[in-house]
């Protein structure tokens, strides 16, 4: 089934500054508001390595080309160099509904695939059936024989 749509559901512009304590390797780090609902696109616009020192300052500027980020925020290393404890900073944009479109395309989502739509064409087949035999079983089909 489709999405419900209707003037509802804005798109907007997110920026996230300074996530920390993040991490950029071959398995990847989940970005923290990639989850969020609607949640896409996201472009890495800045990345500072930890010092070693008493206080964690991340003061060493990591250059972008060291970093991919996949549609669903996804950030792993896109050179040979890991970095163990870094601030990541970037944009995504996010999609947002009201409390009833929410409702509604919820409401579809259980009436569409698995839900009461699937089970349509058996029920339909079922409610034939019955008719079918009740008139030639039943009452009125008893004066055709």
């Amino acid at each position: 089934m489709g999405k419900f749509s209707s003037n509802a559901v804005t798109t907007t512009s997110a920026i996230v500054t300074n996530e920390t304590p993040a991490y950029s390797n071959s398995t990847g780090y989940t970005l923290l508001k990639a989850t969020d609902y609607g949640f896409t696109n996201p472009t890495i616009t800045a990345g500072f390595n930890a010092t070693n020192g008493s206080a964690v300052s991340y003061a060493t500027i990591i250059p972008l080309g060291n970093f991919s980020v996949s549609s669903t925020g996804v950030l792993k290393n896109a050179t040979a160099l890991s970095f163990g404890n870094i601030s990541i900073s970037y944009t995504y944009t996010y999609t947002t509904e009201d409390n009833a479109s929410q409702a509604l395309n919820y409401g579809m989502q259980q009436l569409g695939e698995g839900g009461l739509l699937g089970w349509a064409p058996a029920i339909i087949a079922i409610v034939i059936g019955v008719f079918f035999l009740s008139y030639f079983i039943g009452g009125s089909g008893k004066r055709y024989r």
